[in-house]
Formats: C-alpha cells, sequence, structure tokens
C-alpha cells in the first residue's frame, strides 16, 4: 500500500493534535479518538453504499453524457440541473417531515457532536 502526502500530512496531524491534547490533559486523546471513531461508525454505513452508487455511475453513464450535462460546456443549464437536484433532496427532507411530523427538517451538521454521543460539558 502507498501513502499518498495527503495520507502522511494528516496523519502527522493528528498525532501532533494527540500530543497537544496530552499536555492539556492526559485524558482527552482517548476522548478525542473515541469521538472520531463514533464520526466513523456514524458515516461508514452511508459512505460504503455512496461509493458503490458513485462507482456504478461512472461504470453506465459514459463521460461524454456527463461532461455534456455538468462540464464547462453545459453552462447554465449544467447550474440550473445541480441546483434542482439539491432542491430535489430538500423536498425530500420536508416531504419526510410533512409525512412524520417528529423527523427532524434538518437532522444536524456532522460537526454537531450531540449526534455522536457527546455531551456539554
Amino acid at each position: 500500500m502507498r501513502l499518498d502526502p495527503s495520507t502522511l500530512v494528516l496523519a502527522g496531524l493528528a498525532l501532533t493534535l494527540m500530543v497537544v491534547a496530552y499536555f492539556k490533559d492526559p485524558s482527552l486523546p482517548l476522548i478525542g479518538t473515541r469521538n472520531g471513531l463514533a464520526m466513523l461508525a456514524f458515516i461508514l454505513p452511508r459512505l460504503i453504499p455512496a461509493l458503490i452508487v458513485a462507482g456504478l455511475f461512472q461504470i453506465l453513464v459514459p463521460q461524454e453524457v456527463v461532461s455534456r450535462h455538468f462540464g464547462r460546456e453545459a453552462g447554465l443549464r449544467g447550474l440550473l440541473i445541480a441546483t434542482g437536484a439539491a432542491e430535489a433532496c430538500i423536498a425530500v427532507n420536508n416531504a419526510v417531515h410533512w409525512i412524520n411530523p417528529k423527523a427532524k427538517v434538518n437532522p444536524g451538521h456532522s460537526s454537531n457532536m450531540a449526534l455522536f454521543g457527546q455531551k456539554d460539558d
């Protein structure tokens, strides 16, 4: 397995932050690692099917079609298609709330650690 520079930079940053956290409080690196693993557990079940869909999309839809509809030559039409797709996602999210009023319209951002069980101290 070949490590690319971005992996090395991220690993170096993680180690540096763990050292800084340790000097602040020796228990912080473990807490931070647990938070990171909780995020991984939350994201991984969604990420794997998304990557499979992306891979299948690449082999099923010819590159010329994607380039024609979303590339530079698509112009305003490509922007309108992308905007419509984003609006469709928002509409589905709001439709779920309409069907089930207890469902959150905005389920939260991944930076909200409360999603992963962390409580404010």
